[in-house]
């Protein structure tokens, strides 16, 4: 770690870190991780506890892939995680060992097992991620209406001006009791369905894919990040 990028002074001991003086009070980490994260008395969020499970580490990476500003660093030496920063495209937050060698990635396609039928259509399943986006309070999500195919359902979602981004749900390998959703779009996509498939709870044995490892050819993970 350089002289001039310091930890905020209330950070917690430990490999994450806020920048001191980089916050602008955007929420996303409280939003988040609100139990790792906290404010001071002048806006500025700080690491109130380190991650310590793997889901901890995983909403960890989430906030440092959705805050405004690149103010969350890590200053630790786990493998996993130099790689996951590298993978978000942010290698230059690590103070130590980053990993400039590897190319980001977009994991965008997810599949998940509903033993349970939440959905029995895609339609169905394209209509509980509407109803969600359009329930959010922040009423920040323009959302098209769900159109319908024999095999899939699609629709398009945007946060941003006209920037819309299509949502596809289909049927799964197991097509009784599995879902694939995939999206043309960003890392927010991902997040966004991540956040759903949590909310809603029911689903189970999620596994995001890129391109490359759906096709066979690289591994899957639980979250998008």
């Amino acid at each position: 770690m350089t002289e001039r990028v310091r930890p905020h002074p209330e950070s917690a001991t430990g490999p994450f870190y806020v920048q001191d003086g980089c916050c602008t009070a955007c929420g996303v980490p409280e939003a988040i991780a609100p139990d790792l994260f906290a404010w001071d008395g002048n806006d500025h969020c700080f690491v109130k506890r380190q991650p310590v499970t793997p889901a901890e580490t995983d909403r960890a990476l989430q906030v440092v892939a959705h805050a405004e500003l690149s103010c969350i660093r890590y200053r630790g030496l786990d493998p996993e995680v130099l790689a996951r920063f590298a993978e978000l495209g942010q290698p230059e937050l690590c103070d130590f060992g980053a990993r400039f060698d590897l190319k980001p990635i977009l994991r965008d396609r997810v599949v998940f097992d509903d033993s349970l039928r939440v959905a029995s259509t895609p339609s169905d399943l394209a209509r509980q991620f509407r109803d969600f986006l359009v329930a959010k309070p922040d009423n920040r999500y323009r959302v098209t209406e769900v159109l319908s195919s024999p095999d899939t359902a699609s629709l398009d979602v945007s946060w941003f001006e006209n920037n819309f981004h299509r949502v596809v749900f289909a049927r799964g390998t197991d097509a009784l009791q599995s879902w694939l959703v995939r999206h043309h779009g960003n890392r927010g996509v991902s997040s966004l369905v991540q956040d759903w498939l949590v909310a809603d709870g029911r689903f189970s044995d999620v596994r995001w894919h890129t391109e490359q490892s759906w096709r066979g050819t690289g591994n899957s993970r639980s979250t998008p990040w």
